[in-house]
């Protein structure tokens, strides 16, 4: 397969990808760029994250993109349930998440947040974070502990946990 795990001719173009997103009202737009973030490169090219009022409208901004690049015929390498590679369309990831979905499309990679999940998972800056810790020669781990801060992006917090 091709960079990114794309398969064929069709690409994501970021300026169609950013008119999608608008047609679907989607909040705060921002896009990291590889060029800037070196440490993205192993992922992508760009991440573009938008900001949703609703769940209902996180699944409307994801839909609406998945649909316009299965008829675009953009596909992409994934493993079948046997770890066979096979190629298929774009898909959601996170689907029935009420924080965040995933629209892979190989590329770019979107991150449709709802407003609470914009806050508090912080992509910009995770993203930043690696790259201050490439540039000073330190994993992510070490520049956090220097910083005097640690990664708790992983770790949900209580209050999502119990409703």
């Amino acid at each position: 397969g091709g960079e990114y795990g794309l398969v064929g001719d069709a690409r994501a173009e970021l300026k169609e990808l950013l008119d999608l997103l608008e047609e679907k009202k989607a909040g705060e737009v921002v896009v990291l760029d590889s060029d800037e973030y070196e440490t993205m490169r192993v992922l992508c090219q760009r991440m573009v994250i938008v900001t949703a009022m609703s769940r209902r409208h996180m699944q409307v901004i994801a839909d609406h993109v998945v649909e316009h690049f299965k008829l675009k015929g953009l596909l992409l390498e994934r493993e079948d349930d046997d770890g066979r590679i096979i190629s298929a369309p774009p898909g959601i990831e996170g689907a029935g998440s009420d924080m965040w979905v995933v629209v892979d499309l190989g590329d770019i990679i979107t991150h449709v947040f709802s407003q609470k999940g914009r806050e508090y998972y912080n992509l910009e800056g995770h993203w930043r974070d690696k790259e201050e810790a490439r540039k000073a020669g330190l994993d992510h781990e070490e520049y956090l502990i220097r910083e005097g801060r640690r990664d708790d992006t992983c770790d949900p917090p209580e209050s999502l946990l119990n409703g």
